[in-house]
């Protein structure tokens, strides 16, 4: 039990270690709608790794009378070049169509992040922007607008909230280790355990 103990939170803090970037946040789509009726919804991080590039990404549009709705993912970008996070704004080559989403802040440069978000934090469409639209790749290069929306930032959790549970299953092991892998109930709870 005690070597079970140990190295499941030599593990936890192995896997931890790499994710050690608390500015880190997903952004999901909020309340998008199209001038036809239709929605977006889904989530987009950026890549730390690749400053101006998405992490990850998967966005989905409705579909409404003859525009077919469509699912952006990284997995189906064309070329996977055009999910570059320009300054404050979002543009995805998808198989049958183009997204383009302008907001009113700067989430990102080629550098660095600018916006380190807070839980809940609301980034509104700059809908005075002409590039907030979804084009068709196909015979009818149908085009419909995005009339309203946002983005929600939900953080990813603190590195420091995985390092104190793995410290304490540490600090758990070693105790237990001291006293020969035994554990010892209080005085009071022996004396219940052994009346029944």
């Amino acid at each position: 039990m005690l070597r079970l103990l140990q190295a499941s939170a030599f593990a936890a803090l192995l896997f931890v270690a790499p994710f050690a970037n608390s500015g880190v946040a997903t952004w999901q789509l909020h309340n998008v709608t199209f001038t036809d009726g239709g929605t977006a919804s889904g989530f987009f991080t950026l890549d730390d790794d690749a400053p101006g590039f998405l992490g990850a990404m998967e966005i989905h549009t409705t579909t409404v009378g003859t525009f077919p709705g469509n699912t952006y993912t990284l997995a189906n970008v064309v070329p996977p070049v055009s999910n570059v996070v320009h300054i404050g704004q979002l543009q995805i080559t998808g198989p049958t169509g183009f997204l383009a989403m302008t907001f009113q802040e700067t989430l990102f440069t080629q550098q660095v992040d600018v916006l380190v978000p807070t839980p809940g934090q609301l980034v509104d469409f700059d809908l005075t922007n002409p590039q907030n639209y979804e084009y068709l790749y196909n015979s009818t290069f149908a085009l419909r607008n995005i009339v309203s929306g946002s983005l929600i930032a939900i953080p990813e959790p603190d590195v420091s909230v995985f390092l104190g549970i793995g410290l304490a299953v540490l600090l758990l092991a070693g105790r237990l280790s001291r006293r020969g892998g035994r554990v010892t109930l209080p005085r009071r709870e022996r004396m219940l355990a052994s009346a029944s």
